[in-house]
């Protein structure tokens, strides 16, 4: 596979190479290799699928069996794609029998788990309907949930029940639960089906069974370094790099696919050379598309491991931990700051380092992240007013506007508005021409309405049958443009915070950088706000982005060996960081009560965020004991201090 079995020391990434204009004849025969494909894949999940994973679920080891002797009596298509639907198929049933059981079992031990807010009329728990939860007592569910705690106490009872038909040590009511239960999980599980939606797309790993230039006995030197895996035809007025694949058919001549390969893709990835650029590359074909993609491989720094607890749990780390991230620090000349925000969408500011950082404030500074809110306020407080950093030098500062990018999808959450109105409106006509045609022609309202079949007792009725449907396929043409929509406002954000992230990276590699980041929520504008653009509106912001940008630009810095991490939220904005005073800000603006200068709060925050770890204790070491011992109080963190990294 591309991205290996486990290996956890590297990064790995994976890279459209592009495709060029490819004949007809290519073009088809890479379709009847994703359409055979699908159809051995599909053929082979039915042959293996277990219907009742209760009775007995395969290993993978008896799945690889099952699945060796339906490959070897696959004809027609070449048996190195067999192989690849094959291992993809036992890992997908795999998957499915566990997801089964892992439902089964969490509904189970959930289901006395009552509605918040119930008020003693309607639907009570979460996973038990009305229609059962009033022939059960709550005593019964509890006494019932008890029972099935643990994975494999959950296991038996269901085994008792469902397959055994004994309900030895229960009552009718809870018998009947698990029933239900079972009922409810049974009536999603389906064997997955490859290729259902037509925008499938057909992701197949290159190795050296389907890629002509490998020889037996040379295979995995010159798969990972990638130097026979592309022809360099350098006559090519149009293509100097191509790609061939076996043909779908068995003894046909290999496939050449044209790939556009510059050296500006590969300087990017920061690549000099092509022998070393791909560790594999990955084939997919759409019903219209078909696109190569290289995966890139890359030593993972020592620091990461480490990096990624302090972000996630610190008390998970030990001294060395914190010793080896305050080295990493160290080894940067400066310290960048970011604030992620509303309408300025980040501020970023690089201080520079003139000093060694010490570990223990590296520590202290990341268990106060995860401390109580009030206790982290009142932490976040004494820090700010305690240190002091007098001689810190701002390097650069940039502020990144993101009114432009609101505005749009404000445009776009206006008009997803109008749809939705639209689609209500459309479902109030078609309830009420659903009970119409239920009541005339005497239908169960718990089914579908067929579209044809039926006998009309004149011609009105048909009309509204007619009528009827063809609301319905008005409703599924705006339910196409709103989802449009949101397809836009996803790739606003993406192409957004993708630049963003690209200045973060050149900015951090300009100046020798480390990211420090804050770890804060944007909120949703309050109603009352004038600047509140409606529900919809909110939910498009905060719905991920937050955690996008963060992801998206957290890979970037991994990728470019660029040291991360994350700050405690409290006062960054409202504090002085060289006089130690803390503020109320003024809309977007920050005055020093001490100092009185005036600075944009949002890049006030990014310069506090990036100087924490570079101020220093005022006067003796009181205070730093004191504040030490504030925050250990529950063993958070240790009192032995650390020796400087």
């Amino acid at each position: 596979m591309a991205y290996g079995h486990g290996n956890s020391d590297s990064e790995k990434r994976m890279v459209s190479l592009g495709v060029g204009q490819l004949t007809d004849a290519k073009f088809h025969a890479l379709v009847q290799l994703r359409d055979q494909y699908l159809e051995a894949a599909n053929a082979m999940m039915t042959a293996v699928f277990v219907s009742e994973p209760l009775a007995g679920v395969p290993d993978k080891k008896t799945l690889d069996q099952a699945l060796l002797a339906i490959q070897k009596d696959r004809q027609g298509l070449n048996k190195a794609y067999v192989e690849k639907a094959r291992m993809a198929v036992k890992d997908h049933a795999h998957e499915a029998h566990g997801r089964y059981l892992r439902r089964l079992v969490g509904k189970l031990c959930h289901c006395a788990d009552e509605i918040e807010g119930y008020q003693g009329s309607g639907r009570r728990y979460y996973h038990i309907d009305e229609s059962l939860q009033d022939k059960i007592s709550h005593a019964e569910l509890s006494a019932l949930q008890c029972n099935a705690e643990g994975w494999e106490r959950a296991l038996t009872l269901y085994r008792q029940v469902v397959v055994q038909g004994s309900g030895d040590g229960l009552s009718e009511a809870q018998a009947a639960v698990i029933h239900h239960l079972h009922e409810a999980v049974q009536s999603r599980y389906l064997p997955p089906v490859y290729g259902k939606d037509e925008a499938f797309t057909c992701q197949l790993h290159l190795d050296y069974r389907v890629v002509r230039g490998l020889k037996d006995g040379k295979v995995l030197d010159p798969l990972n370094k990638a130097a026979a895996l592309l022809l360099h035809d350098q006559t090519n007025r149009c293509y100097q790099h191509f790609l061939e694949v076996s043909h779908p058919t068995p003894r046909q001549p290999p496939i050449r696919i044209p790939i556009h390969l510059t050296e500006k893709r590969l300087r990017r990835l920061g690549i000099e050379g092509l022998k070393t650029a791909f560790k594999s590359f990955v084939l997919e074909i759409g019903t219209s598309r078909i696109e190569v993609k290289g995966v890139v491989e890359r030593v993972r720094p020592a620091y990461t491991a480490a990096q990624t607890t302090a972000n996630a749990s610190p008390v998970k780390l030990a001294d060395d931990d914190f010793i080896a991230l305050a080295k990493a620090l160290n080894e940067c000349d400066t310290l960048m700051g970011r604030d992620f925000g509303y309408a300025n969408t980040i501020a970023l500011t690089v201080l520079k380092r003139e000093r060694a950082l010490s570990a223990d404030d590296l520590r202290e500074l990341m268990v106060i992240r995860h401390l109580p809110r009030a206790r982290a306020k009142a932490a976040m407080k004494e820090w700010f007013s305690s240190r002091e950093g007098r001689d810190i030098e701002v390097v650069t500062q940039q502020c990144y506007s993101g009114r432009n990018f609101l505005k749009a999808i404000h445009g776009h959450c206006q008009y997803i508005d109008r749809l939705s109105s639209q689609i209500d409106c459309l479902y109030n006509k078609i309830d009420a021409l659903k009970w119409i045609l239920v009541t005339t022609l005497a239908l169960n309202p718990e089914e579908w309405i067929p579209q044809k079949g039926l006998a009309f007792p004149d011609a009105f009725v048909k009309s509204l049958h007619q009528r009827f449907f063809h609301l319905l396929d008005k409703v599924t043409h705006l339910k196409a443009k709103r989802r449009q929509r949101y397809r836009r406002i996803a790739g606003l954000k993406k192409s957004w915070f993708g630049y963003l992230s690209n200045q973060e990276i050149a900015l951090a590699k300009e100046h020798n950088a480390a990211m420090i980041r804050e770890d804060l929520t944007v909120m949703a504008v309050e109603k009352t706000a004038p600047d509140y653009k409606g529900r919809r509106f909110n939910k498009m912001i905060n719905n991920g982005s937050k955690g996008q940008y963060i992801q998206r630009a957290s890979d970037k810095l991994l990728w470019n060996g660029i040291p991360e991490l994350a700050m405690p939220t409290p006062y960054t904005s409202q504090a002085c960081l060289y006089h130690q005073q803390l503020g109320k800000r003024q809309g977007e603006r920050f005055t020093c009560p001490r100092c009185e200068k005036s600075r944009h709060s949002d890049l006030n925050a990014a310069m506090n965020i990036a100087g924490m770890l570079l101020t220093q204790w005022l006067g003796n070491s009181e205070k730093r004991s004191s504040f030490g011992r504030a925050i250990s109080s529950e063993n958070l963190v240790h009192e032995k201090p650390l020796p400087t990294a």
